[in-house]
């Protein structure tokens, strides 16, 4: 079988572009993806085709939307941040990244997937642990539901972004425009998530000091 090295390689970087996704809303991702299999816009390896069924669908459908709404619970959100959420990211990211490299052999596609996908979704992953603990500690956990709609919203869009570049542009292109895009989402976000809570953080400091002054 002749390998078409730009078409695996912009595969991969599909890949691990949606895996990124899936450190920020881990079940949220794997569902468009499933939508955009029915629609007939990606095809799947071989060995990774359940991932498109109606089946699937319904599952997750229902986890999505679970892992969504929970992370607008205090306790809930706190208990997903855990080893547990942090070793779903990584197997989510690990099957959609295989599942995308459809023009290998699943067992090479598989370690691909493991190697590239689940480190950068536990790399993602873990970068949004650590934002909510700085969150929480910062502003008492009042910035956590904005956090959440900002990670939530970037990993739906980016996901849709990637699965429709892909789509209609040749491999080449496809690797320049995902490359260009993850670097301008993963800053933009990151300059977000730094203003909201610093300047939660200069209004609680400001609220306690005036607060302390008028106990004087």
């Amino acid at each position: 079988m002749e390998i078409n090295i730009w078409l695996i390689l912009s595969q991969l970087i599909l890949g691990v572009f949606l895996a990124a996704a899936t450190g920020y809303s881990t079940w949220l991702p794997m569902l468009i993806i499933n939508f955009f299999c029915h629609a007939g816009w990606i095809k799947l390896n071989s060995s990774f085709e359940w991932l498109g069924s109606d089946a699937m669908l319904v599952i997750l459908l229902v986890a999505a939307l679970l892992d969504i709404l929970s992370e607008y619970v205090p306790v809930l959100d706190n208990l997903l941040h855990s080893t547990l959420a942090l070793a779903c990211k990584f197997t989510a990211g690990a099957v959609l990244t295989a599942g995308v490299i459809q023009g290998l052999h699943p067992i090479p596609a598989a370690i691909m997937g493991i190697v590239a996908g689940g480190t950068t979704s536990s790399i993602v992953g873990w970068n949004k642990a650590v934002i909510r603990k700085a969150s929480t500690v910062t502003t008492g956990g009042i910035a956590n539901p904005i956090i959440n709609t900002i990670e939530h919203s970037l990993s739906g869009i980016s996901t849709a972004f990637a699965a429709v570049v892909s789509t209609l542009l040749p491999p080449p292109v496809t690797i320049f425009v995902l490359v260009a895009g993850a670097m301008t989402m993963l800053t933009a976000s990151g300059y977000l998530t730094y203003k909201l809570i610093k300047g939660l953080w200069d209004w609680a400091s400001k609220k306690k000091s005036l607060k302390g002054g008028a106990s004087k």
